[in-house]
């Protein structure tokens, strides 16, 4: 009887130091897992298919050019971020407030469209590491009184629903109305017929506005504005695992000089 107490008392202490060994090695294995980074980062998602969503209201980021394509810097580095981590996606064309509710909801992996990084946004979604860095402009018809976006008191301004710009609008003090449209052409549209005095938006947007209608009767007013909360990044839903490879694919592309080229392209003087 005593034999087999023994022999019971060794069996049980192999297995106890084996479970020991294997939760050591799972410990271990946690601790030296290797970060994503860029050197690391090439096709770690290959073989995923991500559901994707865009605007196509905001040139030169993401628009339909003449034949219908749907282009921009946005578009482009998308692709890259393809090439580099070798996902697959789908993608959906929405308005901004539904974009970001879509992502929230968890319909969407991310959101790439040119969106502000905000404190607003980051309390219930997340965000990549900023691709682009802008600011808001003011735009008023070019007979127009204003001079800058500090004397917009009394005044009709029209802005696009669910962007910083928005959000901007909304903390002005005296104004008129603030019209809110759900897209950025249908209030250019407002500010070329004259019933809205302003209108507020990203300066990349607004400047190539100005480029590629010569013949419009606005003028910018003032210098950019409101840095602080103009700074693009993808977007995700809370607590999104993808975040980390994006942001390494992001900074592989800035290393090789492929953000160069795509800034040169719809950005470069």
């Amino acid at each position: 009887m005593k034999r087999k107490l023994k022999v019971l008392s060794l069996i049980m202490g192999i297995i106890t130091i084996m479970s020991l060994a294997v939760g050591c090695g799972k410990d271990k294995a946690k601790e030296t897992a290797a970060p994503v980074t860029s050197e690391n980062v090439k096709d770690s998602m290959k073989g995923v298919k991500l559901q994707i969503g865009t605007a196509t209201s905001y040139a030169p980021f993401t628009f339909n050019d003449d034949s219908g394509k749907r282009v921009g810097f946005d578009m482009d580095l998308l692709e890259e971020l393809k090439n580099v981590l070798g996902f697959e996606y789908e993608l959906s064309v929405m308005d901004y407030a539904p974009l970001q509710t879509s992502v929230r909801s968890n319909k969407l992996d991310l959101a790439m469209a040119a969106l502000c990084i905000t404190p607003e946004r980051k309390e219930v979604m997340d965000f990549s590491d900023s691709y682009y860095d802008a600011g808001l402009l003011c735009m008023a018809k070019a007979d127009s009184d204003i001079t800058s976006v500090d004397n917009l008191k009394g005044k009709v301004v029209a802005v696009e629903e669910g962007t910083s710009s928005h959000a901007y609008a909304q903390k002005i003090d005296g104004l008129k109305d603030l019209l809110v449209f759900p897209n950025m052409s249908s209030a250019y549209l407002e500010l070329e017929n004259g019933k809205a005095e302003a209108v507020i938006y990203d300066e990349p947007n607004i400047l190539y506005y100005k480029k590629i209608h010569p013949e419009s009767k606005t003028k910018i007013v003032g210098e950019a504005f409101n840095k602080d909360d103009s700074h693009y990044g993808i977007l995700f839903p809370k607590g999104s695992e993808n975040i980390a490879k994006f942001n390494a694919a992001l900074k592989l592309i800035k290393e090789n000089g492929t953000y160069d080229k795509i800034y040169n392209k719809w950005l470069g003087k």
